[in-house]
């Protein structure tokens, strides 16, 4: 390790000897920028180094502060922005006059490049079917691009599947520097939904049958109304008996058909809720399968 910090040490004052020769406003500035985050460097201040040799760089682009900027990077965690940091710095075109400390941090980013992006981890999002309407979003951001494995930096992740008219399905998950590419499916299963018609047939049943014991009902009333018109006190003359004959008749035929509605009534509610005969599919619940770890999640259209 001290060896590793004697050399980035004598790195940054080659590239600070360098700039001195140079003397401006411009690059004296970036001298006192690059002395301020070679401190911080040195003492494991590794945010604050990042902050200072960005602002470096702002001010003089070299190889050597993008070298530094993706070390801090990569020291923070972030392995996905050092990744494009020593990307950037590997694929600079030095001019032919460049000077020893530059070509020697293009070859150093070059040499942690190759060594990082076989650390980096990795997801891999796939649908087991197509799923229209289904948004997906890590760690807040929308996901858009599917086809190729999302680098990501190691440490947790949220993953997270939405659908209209749908509970949001969540699912944490950790990565690790090194790890296999950790693959996620999403699905949805399909569940069988009986057929409706046995119920709106029975509703319809339901409602004729209570038509008709209103209809009959009404007429039973207006009969037996004017029935007691024609017997004062209640006391009928025996040629009457017909008419109330005919009376009991309608008020039974009513009494008869709400019984008959209510029971059909009943019976297509049951048959609506349950639908056991004729079956269709529908969505059913959605599922994140994330490997390796057997990590799923579940919820439902």
């Amino acid at each position: 390790m001290m060896v590793v910090r004697a050399l980035i040490l004598s790195s940054v004052l080659a590239l600070l000897g360098t700039l001195d020769a140079r003397a401006d406003g411009k690059n004296e500035r970036a001298v006192a920028l690059a002395q301020e985050a070679r401190t911080a460097y040195e003492e494991g201040r590794w945010a604050d180094a990042l902050a200072l040799f960005r602002v470096a760089e702002g001010v003089a682009h070299t190889p050597v502060f993008g070298l530094y900027t993706a070390r801090c990077l990569h020291k923070l965690g972030r392995v996905v922005e050092a990744r494009d940091a020593y990307r950037a710095v590997a694929a600079l075109r030095l001019a032919a006059s460049a000077s020893a400390p530059f070509r020697q941090a293009q070859a150093d980013a070059r040499v942690e490049l190759a060594a990082l992006e076989a650390q980096v981890p990795h997801v891999a999002i796939s649908f087991a079917r197509p799923l229209p309407g289904v948004r997906l979003s890590l760690d807040g951001a929308p996901l858009t691009a599917l086809e190729e494995p999302l680098p990501l930096d190691p440490g947790p992740h949220t993953l997270k599947a939405e659908a209209e008219g749908a509970r949001p399905v969540t699912r944490a998950f950790e990565l690790k520097l090194g790890a296999p590419v950790r693959r996620v499916v999403l699905d949805r299963s399909e569940r069988l939904v009986g057929s409706v018609r046995p119920a709106q047939i029975t509703g319809g049943l339901a409602a004729a049958a209570l038509g008709v014991g209103a209809v009959t009902g009404g007429v039973a009333i207006v009969k037996t109304r004017a029935l007691r018109r024609k017997c004062p006190d209640d006391q009928c003359a025996l040629k009457l008996e017909p008419e109330g004959a005919s009376a009991r008749r309608y008020a039974t035929a009513s009494d008869v058909s709400f019984a008959v509605g209510g029971v059909l009534a009943a019976a297509s509610a049951l048959l609506y809720i349950y639908r056991p005969w004729g079956t269709t599919t529908a969505p059913g619940d959605l599922t994140l399968r994330v490997a390796p770890g057997e990590i799923s999640a579940g919820g439902s259209f």
